[in-house]
């Protein structure tokens, strides 16, 4: 198999699917997003309605995406802890469904969906497609819309989680 591949692989070993429910989540970080952004339906939050210092137990493991074009995003935020998860940080990133790598490339096509699907979405799996096989991970991935309801965000976290918190 050749690297391409691998890296294709990998990222479809990644579990992702709509949340209908909290109980679909396992930690901590991702049911207290999920409180959050839920009691803003049937309408999406805004960025503007997500103040950090009401969320601080966030802060380390949060990422907030900016939606700059059709299939095209950028990374505003990239807490500490996702940086450390993932080895790199990615804050001011620009990806797209069209980039040179093809994590980016997977990345563009499933905020797609979120953004498609307008829900929130959970992640399971390990990170292998950042050569971190080693860690499991699970994270929440929350549209944001404006007024006129178009998605401008995509926010997030992200936790590692250890065999005990299944």
């Amino acid at each position: 198999m050749d690297a391409t591949q691998k890296r294709i692989e990998n990222f479809k070993k990644v579990e992702r699917f709509p949340v209908t429910s909290p109980d679909q989540l396992k930690s901590s970080l991702p049911r207290a997003l999920y409180a959050w952004w839920q009691t803003f339906l049937p309408e999406l939050p805004s960025r503007a309605n997500f103040d950090i210092t009401k969320h601080r137990e966030l802060v380390s493991n949060i990422f907030l995406i900016e939606v700059v074009g059709d299939g095209h995003f950028l990374y505003r935020l990239h807490g500490e802890r996702v940086t450390q998860l993932v080895g790199r940080s990615n804050h001011n990133t620009r990806f797209s469904a069209e980039s040179s790598l093809l994590d980016d490339r997977l990345l563009a096509e499933h905020l797609h969906n979120v953004i498609t699907a307008r829900a929130a979405y959970h992640c399971f799996g390990n990170l292998s497609m950042f050569d971190r096989e080693f860690i499991q991970f699970e994270s929440l991935d929350c549209p944001l819309a404006d007024a006129e309801g178009n998605i401008t965000h995509i926010l997030g976290v992200l936790v590692d989680i250890q065999e005990g918190d299944l």
